[in-house]
Order: structure tokens, then C-alpha cells, then sequence
């Protein structure tokens, strides 16, 4: 049993747990053998147990390593790539969006395809937030070029589009002002590669452009572990 809380005096309330596997594992999977929390859990203790055996029977690990994302506040996350999108109008290349100059866009038109851009962020993420700057300009022809944004995240490209990917939507067009940037937050706890910006539910013919796209969250690592306590076999 693993449980996890922000305070020692806390570590066994009914709140705390991370995971529980009963029984044995497996001949060959104990080293190492993944324990992956069933929910969102922040804290700074962990306690890896053994519950409910017989009084004689040994308790002992080779090694322990945590693995989670630094609380102190979302970063931001590099883009490797935009491996494919819907097509653009010349001089409106879909790189712009990562060009950190936020006055050129990317634009489309593309009534077949759909209007979209999947990014690639070369490794695995949770991700947080996005920060898109629509293009410069405060009229309703400028705010409809970012009305009903969808995004999507998953951990591979073909499954971009499955219905448990679903990171934020927002219906109808931004209030004039508050698209550079509009902040997009995840409405759920969102683990993934790709990221799919996109624009759904709209006439032929409507414009879909952006000026920039920044993605926030946190990258797993292992955490360090500023100290041990408990008992061990001899």
C-alpha cells in the first residue's frame, strides 16, 4: 500500500491513499514494479507499506524512486514540432506559431480537412494550460478567426481525436481584448504528446488563424528524497 500527504500526521487518513496492490507480484515483475497513483495526489510525504500479513513475514525493497511534477507552478513547454495541420495560405505558414513573433499567424480556410494544428512536444507532459494569441485586431472579423476552440491532448497522434482527449472547449468567440492571449485551462488531469488546437462548428468559407500557440505544464522526472524513515528486514 502507498499513500502520500503534505503533512507526516496525515499520512494514514482514509484521503491519502495512492495505490494498493494485493498480494505478490509476478516472478519477474518486481524489478521494478510500477505503482501508479489511481488519482491527483499533492504532497511531500510517501509511505510504501505492507498491510495485512502475519507477523513473521519480511518486509523488504532494493530501491525506491518517485516520480511526479514540481507544485511550484506550470512551465512551459517547448514545441518540437507541427507535424501536420490544415493547409495555409501563403506567407500564413503554420510554423508562425512557435516563431515567437506575435505578429505574424497562421490562417486557413480549409473546408475539407477541417481548420486545425497538431503540435508535438517531443516527449510526455501533463499539460495545464494554453496561451493563444489571436491575430492583432479587435473588430468581430479578427475574434470569429478563434470561435469555438477545441483542444485535445493524447499521448499518441492517431488517438487525437477519441473522445477521452478532450483538454478544454470554448464556445462562441473571445470578448474583444482578452484573445492576446486567451488562457485555456484543462478541465481535466491531461497526460500526453500532442496537442490539437482546432476550430469546429463553423460555416464554409470561415477563417481560422492564429498568432501564437504556448503550452504549459510539467514534465515527469524523479523526485529527490530529502530523507527516509521507517524499518527494514535485517
Amino acid at each position: 500500500m502507498m499513500t502520500h500527504c503534505v503533512s507526516m500526521s496525515a499520512i494514514d487518513d482514509d484521503d491519502s491513499l495512492c495505490v494498493y496492490r494485493d498480494g505478490a507480484p509476478a516472478a519477474g515483475e518486481n524489478r521494478p514494479e510500477v505503482f501508479t497513483c489511481t488519482s491527483s495526489m499533492i504532497g511531500r510525504y510517501v509511505k510504501v507499506s505492507m498491510v495485512d500479513v502475519d507477523s513473521e513475514e519480511f518486509f523488504c525493497l532494493a530501491e525506491v524512486k518517485v516520480f511526479g511534477y514540481n507544485y511550484e507552478g506550470a512551465a512551459e513547454i517547448a514545441i518540437s514540432d507541427i507535424p501536420d495541420s490544415s493547409t495555409s495560405y501563403s506567407n500564413y505558414a503554420v510554423t508562425n506559431l512557435y516563431d515567437r513573433d506575435y505578429s505574424t499567424d497562421f490562417c486557413t480556410q480549409d473546408d475539407e480537412s477541417g481548420r486545425y494544428a497538431l503540435i508535438d512536444l517531443g516527449g510526455f507532459y501533463k499539460v495545464e494550460e494554453l496561451w493563444i494569441w489571436g491575430r492583432e485586431g479587435t473588430s468581430s472579423f479578427y475574434l470569429n478567426q478563434m470561435q469555438n476552440i477545441k483542444i485535445t491532448v493524447t499521448t499518441t497522434e492517431s488517438a487525437i481525436d477519441d473522445d477521452d482527449s478532450l483538454c478544454v472547449y470554448r464556445d462562441g468567440a473571445p470578448a474583444a481584448g482578452e484573445n492576446r492571449p486567451e488562457v485555456f485551462t484543462c478541465t481535466s488531469y491531461m497526460i500526453g504528446r500532442y496537442v490539437k488546437v482546432s476550430m469546429v462548428d463553423v460555416g464554409s468559407g470561415q477563417f481560422f488563424c492564429l498568432a501564437e500557440v504556448e503550452v504549459l505544464g510539467y514534465g515527469a522526472e524523479e523526485i529527490s528524497k530529502a530523507a527516509l524513515t521507517g524499518k527494514c528486514c535485517q
